[in-house]
């Protein structure tokens, strides 16, 4: 005789709606392309790295966001890490475990001056007729048609940023600064980590307010 498999969250405890990731389909493409222009060794020395090569990875939807909207604890005077509580144990989740998991640069970045006086409007200039402002979108179908393997290189760069390591909901606009720092080499060395981070703490605080505006009424 089966018995019935015991819950592992309460009923009670149950949060119907889902967690969901959006990048996957817009990192094959930029996979796709670093392979077709034969950039894919190029892209595995830059910080980039761990995510080109990661392999695919499932997990339970409905368990991870039960962890980050039931279980979250905040410290007034930390806002720049959460803590889980999972199994009994205080969990930490901040900066450093950002960085670690990420492998992105953790180190001093370069100054706001010495950004601006490696930047250049030449990506700008030569395929978007040097506007202030370009919609993720645009950039991502103006490359299907370009020939360049330098430029296919640098704005697949901006593309995965945006389009994958900070993702956003809808048409978003590319940073217009990264559009000219990226004609550089410092690009790399710009704090990703810090940018990774931001968004994350942005998006979880995002949920965890509609989570209490909607179900805890």
């Amino acid at each position: 005789m089966h018995m019935a498999p015991k819950l592992k969250l309460s009923l009670s405890d149950h949060f119907t709606s889902r967690l969901t990731y959006r990048g996957s389909n817009r990192f094959k493409d930029i996979k796709t392309t670093f392979e077709k222009y034969k950039l894919t060794e190029q892209v595995k020395v830059s910080p980039f790295k761990p995510f080109l090569e990661g392999r695919e990875l499932n997990f339970s939807s409905a368990l991870v966001h039960n962890v980050l909207l039931r279980k979250m604890k905040f410290n007034k005077e930390k806002e720049d890490e959460i803590w889980l509580y999972v199994g009994k144990t205080d969990l930490r989740f901040g900066r450093t475990e950002v960085g670690l998991i990420t492998c992105l640069n953790m180190g001093t970045p370069p100054t706001y001056e010495k950004i601006q006086a490696k930047s250049s409007d030449c990506l700008l200039r030569m395929y978007f007729e040097g506007k202030g402002s370009v919609h993720l979108d645009t950039l991502m179908l103006q490359m299907e048609i370009w020939e360049d393997k330098d430029d296919v290189y640098k704005l697949k760069l901006c593309v995965f940023i945006k389009g994958v390591l900070v993702l956003k909901d809808g048409n978003i606009i590319v940073w217009p600064d990264m559009l000219k720092f990226v004609d550089d080499l410092e690009f790399f060395k710009y704090q990703w980590r810090e940018h990774t981070f931001c968004k994350l703490m942005s998006s979880i605080n995002k949920d965890m307010m509609h989570y209490k505006q909607t179900v805890k009424k």
